[in-house]
Protein backbone atom coordinates (compact mmCIF):
# COMPACT_ATOMS: atom_id res chain seq x y z
CA UNK A 1 0.00 0.00 0.00
CA UNK A 2 3.14 2.34 0.48
CA UNK A 3 4.09 1.86 -2.13
CA UNK A 4 1.13 2.26 -4.46
CA UNK A 5 0.59 5.64 -2.28
CA UNK A 6 4.42 6.77 -3.28
CA UNK A 7 3.89 5.90 -6.96
CA UNK A 8 0.60 7.89 -6.74
CA UNK A 9 2.14 11.15 -5.12
CA UNK A 10 4.75 10.27 -8.02
CA UNK A 11 2.62 10.45 -10.69
CA UNK A 12 0.66 13.49 -9.97
CA UNK A 13 4.57 15.36 -8.94
CA UNK A 14 5.00 14.16 -13.02
CA UNK A 15 1.54 15.75 -13.95
CA UNK A 16 2.34 19.16 -12.13
CA UNK A 17 5.78 19.47 -13.20
CA UNK A 18 4.95 18.90 -16.79
CA UNK A 19 1.64 21.52 -16.31
CA UNK A 20 4.19 23.92 -15.00
CA UNK A 21 7.24 23.84 -18.12
CA UNK A 22 4.47 23.43 -20.11
CA UNK A 23 3.12 27.10 -19.21
CA UNK A 24 7.20 28.28 -18.83
CA UNK A 25 7.63 27.91 -22.39
CA UNK A 26 6.56 30.48 -25.07
CA UNK A 27 3.94 30.55 -27.11
CA UNK A 28 4.99 30.35 -30.55
CA UNK A 29 1.41 30.12 -31.82
CA UNK A 30 -0.06 33.60 -31.65
CA UNK A 31 -1.21 34.52 -34.95
CA UNK A 32 0.33 37.43 -36.77
CA UNK A 33 -1.78 39.53 -38.13
CA UNK A 34 -2.21 39.08 -41.90
CA UNK A 35 0.16 41.20 -44.62
CA UNK A 36 -1.84 43.35 -46.88
CA UNK A 37 -1.42 42.44 -50.43
CA UNK A 38 1.12 45.12 -50.92
CA UNK A 39 3.92 43.00 -48.56
CA UNK A 40 2.24 39.72 -50.11
CA UNK A 41 3.76 40.93 -53.20
CA UNK A 42 7.10 41.87 -51.65
CA UNK A 43 7.85 38.98 -49.94
CA UNK A 44 7.55 36.90 -53.08
CA UNK A 45 11.07 36.11 -54.98
CA UNK A 46 12.03 38.66 -57.75
CA UNK A 47 10.52 35.96 -60.26
CA UNK A 48 7.40 35.65 -59.16
CA UNK A 49 7.11 39.55 -58.85
CA UNK A 50 7.99 39.86 -62.29
CA UNK A 51 5.73 37.40 -63.20
CA UNK A 52 2.96 39.02 -61.94
CA UNK A 53 3.48 42.36 -63.41
CA UNK A 54 3.41 40.56 -66.70
CA UNK A 55 0.31 39.08 -66.22
CA UNK A 56 -0.85 42.24 -65.09
CA UNK A 57 0.26 43.93 -67.90
CA UNK A 58 -0.94 41.71 -70.45
CA UNK A 59 -4.16 41.59 -68.34
CA UNK A 60 -4.51 45.13 -69.10
CA UNK A 61 -3.29 45.06 -72.51
CA UNK A 62 -6.02 42.53 -73.75
CA UNK A 63 -9.09 44.33 -71.48
CA UNK A 64 -7.75 47.59 -73.64
CA UNK A 65 -8.29 46.06 -76.80
CA UNK A 66 -11.33 44.11 -75.85
CA UNK A 67 -12.58 47.70 -75.21
CA UNK A 68 -11.33 48.69 -78.97
CA UNK A 69 -13.38 45.74 -80.62
CA UNK A 70 -16.14 46.54 -78.45
CA UNK A 71 -16.05 50.33 -79.86
CA UNK A 72 -15.42 48.91 -83.20
CA UNK A 73 -18.66 46.37 -82.75
CA UNK A 74 -20.57 49.53 -81.52
CA UNK A 75 -19.65 51.91 -84.55
CA UNK A 76 -20.76 48.49 -87.03
CA UNK A 77 -24.09 48.42 -84.82
CA UNK A 78 -24.73 52.22 -85.51
CA UNK A 79 -23.72 52.11 -88.76
CA UNK A 80 -26.04 48.78 -89.98
CA UNK A 81 -28.97 51.01 -87.60
CA UNK A 82 -28.87 54.06 -90.10
CA UNK A 83 -28.85 51.62 -93.19
CA UNK A 84 -31.81 50.19 -91.89
CA UNK A 85 -33.45 53.36 -91.31
CA UNK A 86 -32.31 54.96 -94.50
CA UNK A 87 -34.04 51.71 -96.04
CA UNK A 88 -37.92 51.51 -94.12
CA UNK A 89 -37.68 54.23 -92.23
CA UNK A 90 -38.45 52.79 -89.36
CA UNK A 91 -37.29 49.86 -86.81
CA UNK A 92 -37.90 46.41 -87.34
CA UNK A 93 -37.83 43.54 -84.38
CA UNK A 94 -33.83 43.19 -85.06
CA UNK A 95 -33.28 46.51 -85.36
CA UNK A 96 -34.16 47.39 -81.93
CA UNK A 97 -32.28 44.59 -80.86
CA UNK A 98 -29.21 45.86 -82.46
CA UNK A 99 -30.07 49.42 -80.45
CA UNK A 100 -30.12 47.61 -77.25
CA UNK A 101 -26.79 45.63 -78.08
CA UNK A 102 -25.60 48.66 -79.25
CA UNK A 103 -26.45 50.49 -75.63
CA UNK A 104 -24.83 47.86 -73.92
CA UNK A 105 -21.64 47.96 -75.44
CA UNK A 106 -20.97 51.72 -75.06
CA UNK A 107 -22.54 51.58 -70.94
CA UNK A 108 -19.52 48.75 -70.67
CA UNK A 109 -17.21 51.33 -72.31
CA UNK A 110 -18.06 54.07 -70.03
CA UNK A 111 -17.04 51.61 -67.43
CA UNK A 112 -14.16 50.31 -68.62
CA UNK A 113 -12.95 53.92 -69.01
CA UNK A 114 -14.10 54.89 -65.61
CA UNK A 115 -16.84 56.93 -65.90
CA UNK A 116 -20.44 57.22 -65.21
CA UNK A 117 -24.03 58.46 -66.29
CA UNK A 118 -22.93 62.84 -66.20
CA UNK A 119 -26.37 63.29 -65.24
CA UNK A 120 -27.35 65.31 -67.85
CA UNK A 121 -30.80 64.70 -69.67
CA UNK A 122 -31.34 65.11 -73.38
CA UNK A 123 -32.60 68.70 -73.94
CA UNK A 124 -29.04 69.34 -71.60
CA UNK A 125 -26.56 67.39 -73.91
CA UNK A 126 -25.02 70.46 -75.26
CA UNK A 127 -23.90 67.88 -78.12
CA UNK A 128 -27.32 66.35 -78.79
CA UNK A 129 -30.07 68.84 -81.17
CA UNK A 130 -33.59 66.91 -81.12
CA UNK A 131 -33.87 65.61 -84.50
CA UNK A 132 -36.98 66.20 -86.21
CA UNK A 133 -37.16 62.81 -87.52
CA UNK A 134 -35.93 59.36 -86.68
CA UNK A 135 -33.57 59.55 -89.47
CA UNK A 136 -31.47 62.88 -88.22
CA UNK A 137 -31.50 61.03 -84.83
CA UNK A 138 -30.04 57.46 -85.98
CA UNK A 139 -27.33 59.45 -88.54
CA UNK A 140 -26.42 61.73 -84.96
CA UNK A 141 -26.28 58.10 -83.60
CA UNK A 142 -23.92 56.96 -86.04
CA UNK A 143 -21.65 60.26 -85.63
CA UNK A 144 -21.40 60.44 -82.20
CA UNK A 145 -20.64 56.61 -82.46
CA UNK A 146 -18.22 56.98 -84.62
CA UNK A 147 -16.70 60.13 -83.00
CA UNK A 148 -16.58 57.47 -79.59
CA UNK A 149 -14.50 55.02 -81.68
CA UNK A 150 -12.17 57.76 -82.92
CA UNK A 151 -11.72 58.68 -79.46
CA UNK A 152 -11.05 55.62 -78.08
CA UNK A 153 -8.37 55.04 -80.48
CA UNK A 154 -6.34 58.18 -79.75
CA UNK A 155 -6.41 56.29 -75.95
CA UNK A 156 -3.77 54.47 -74.34
CA UNK A 157 -4.19 52.00 -71.65
CA UNK A 158 -2.62 54.08 -69.21
CA UNK A 159 -5.06 56.66 -69.99
CA UNK A 160 -8.23 57.76 -68.82
CA UNK A 161 -10.30 59.96 -71.90
CA UNK A 162 -13.02 62.78 -70.63
CA UNK A 163 -14.15 63.14 -73.56
CA UNK A 164 -14.64 59.24 -74.79
CA UNK A 165 -16.47 59.58 -71.51
CA UNK A 166 -18.71 62.18 -72.48
CA UNK A 167 -19.14 60.71 -76.50
CA UNK A 168 -20.19 57.17 -74.64
CA UNK A 169 -22.86 59.23 -72.23
CA UNK A 170 -24.21 61.11 -75.71
CA UNK A 171 -24.37 57.94 -77.32
CA UNK A 172 -25.86 55.97 -74.30
CA UNK A 173 -28.77 59.27 -74.07
CA UNK A 174 -29.28 58.93 -78.41
CA UNK A 175 -30.25 55.27 -77.73
CA UNK A 176 -32.47 55.38 -74.64
CA UNK A 177 -34.30 58.63 -76.92
CA UNK A 178 -34.75 56.37 -79.77
CA UNK A 179 -35.74 53.68 -78.00
CA UNK A 180 -38.96 55.74 -76.36
CA UNK A 181 -39.80 56.45 -79.57
CA UNK A 182 -40.88 52.92 -80.20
Amino acid sequence: MVIARAAFIFFIGLVAAGSLFAQATPNNNIPTPPLDEKEQVEQLPRNMREMRQRQLRDREKKQHEEMLKRGETAAELASDLYEAIERKEQFSATDHKKLDDLEKLVTRIRKDLGGNNDGLTLEEDEDFERPSNLTQAVLFLKEATNDLLEELKKTTRFSISAVAIRSSNTVIRVARFLKLRR
